[in-house]
């Protein structure tokens, strides 16, 4: 399977959104409320880089990079569509952002994931992201409780 990795575009807009509420419905460890992701209807002003990946014109895979005061930049919402997931596109998305990351001179990227996430946390520990602490957190409107792993990758 070949999908190539491309930055969002405004008419992606409606698919990643469509993507990003299924990620929530479908996979444990994000808030439901979706009150709570406001960040994804207004990626341009939210996100230094978002990547996505498109099959047939509508968004399959993203990830995106918030940045820090500090010049280092936080990971978020790398999310893979069900029907493309196990094929590596998730490992590709985060290839793209730490090169983006290196190219750009970024001194580390963080991240946090849901502790319930065994698949992601794997690949981030595999492409060198090492966890720095667990934290038990209320996220969103109705105070939704994760434990929650945090991991930096330093360059």
């Amino acid at each position: 399977m070949f999908l190539k990795i491309e930055l969002y575009e405004p008419h992606d807009k409606n698919s990643v959104w469509e993507l990003h509420k299924l990620t929530v419905a479908t996979t444990e460890g994000f808030v439901k409320n979706l009150s709570y992701h406001a960040d994804m209807q207004d990626i341009p002003n939210r996100y230094r880089i978002f990547f996505v990946v498109r099959a047939d014109r509508r968004v399959v895979g993203m990830v995106g990079i918030k940045a820090h005061e500090d010049g280092s930049g936080e990971v978020k919402r790398l999310e893979v569509h069900p029907d493309y997931q196990g094929h590596g596109l998730g490992r590709k998305l985060m290839e793209a952002t730490i090169a983006y990351a290196r190219e750009n001179l970024m001194p580390a990227l963080h991240l946090n994931v849901s502790k319930t996430q065994s698949k992601p946390i794997a690949l981030y520990k595999a492409l060198g992201f090492v966890e720095t602490r667990e934290e038990r957190l209320a996220y969103g409107p109705d105070n939704q409780e994760f434990d929650m792993v945090f991991m930096t990758k330093n360059f």
